[in-house]
């Protein structure tokens, strides 16, 4: 990424805003992952003690990468000032600074965490019960958890919902050994979907899967997607939530769970 500079001080501002960015973003995401264990958080942190300690540590690993980084440039910025000056001509000012891909990272994690459960909920009906992928089973949707088809690894599938479907606990772990356990339920998992988005609609995910390092499917994917995709399905989960008094985010405030659990206890 290339960026013009007038002097040194504007280096410094630019690596100094890119490192506080990146602590916030960081502390919103832990924030995020600590909301179900609301009652257990640090009230000053509002993080559990296990997120405070890795906080801890990626704010020190932060300030030395954008300390680097910012050497680095200076270090540029003033080659080319020499540069310049020695053939007694201007010197170009666009310098080529690393992007900020941690930012991107955990906008991604945040925008997968809000769409996977809105895959779930949404297909949840009066009571809050889904269908399992993989079993066919009719459980309350916090029994399951989501499971992308096509890796999540994938930008181009990973925020279709057509590739995520609620599934079991004891099958997503099945799923990650790849072992023929984990191929049997793929193709369980597979044939039910064609069950419910049909034969091409499947298809079209797999020819991604193969095909996606091809030219004509790569696309950029920039933080601000991803924030759009995070943003966009909060929203929408919000909605889902506040039609339901007796629902919330917080399995122990989770009514609808409960009343499930004392029906099939």
């Amino acid at each position: 990424m290339k960026k013009n500079f007038v002097s040194v001080k504007q280096i410094e501002q630019v690596f100094e805003a890119r490192r506080i960015r990146n602590e916030q973003t960081k502390l919103n995401y832990y924030k995020a992952l600590t909301t179900k264990y609301i009652n257990k958080v640090d009230p000053e942190t509002w993080l559990l003690d296990k997120y405070v300690r890795k906080y801890e540590r990626y704010k020190i690993a932060n300030a030395n990468k954008c300390e680097k980084e910012k050497r680095s440039a200076i270090a540029e910025f003033e080659r080319q000032i020499k540069k310049g000056i020695a053939a007694n001509r201007k010197w170009s000012r666009s310098i080529s600074i690393p992007h900020n891909k941690k930012t991107k990272t955990i906008w991604k994690s945040l925008a997968k965490e809000e769409f996977q459960l809105y895959c779930k909920i949404s297909r949840a009906d009066q009571n809050w019960i889904v269908e399992e992928i993989t079993t066919g089973k009719k459980v309350h949707w916090r029994e399951t958890q989501w499971w992308h088809f096509v890796s999540a690894s994938i930008n181009a599938t990973c925020f279709n919902e057509n590739n995520v479907r609620p599934q079991f606990p004891r099958s997503n772990e099945a799923m990650s050994h790849g072992d023929k356990r984990a191929i049997e339920i793929k193709e369980q998992y597979r044939k039910n979907l064609i069950k419910k988005i049909w034969a091409d609609a499947v298809a079209d995910l797999e020819y991604i899967e193969k095909y996606w390092k091809n030219q004509t499917l790569i696309s950029k994917f920039w933080s601000s997607f991803f924030k759009e995709i995070y943003e966009k399905y909060k929203r929408l989960n919000d909605q889902l939530f506040e039609l339901h008094p007796n629902r919330d985010r917080k399995a122990e405030k989770d009514q609808s769970r409960n009343e499930w659990k004392e029906n099939h206890s």
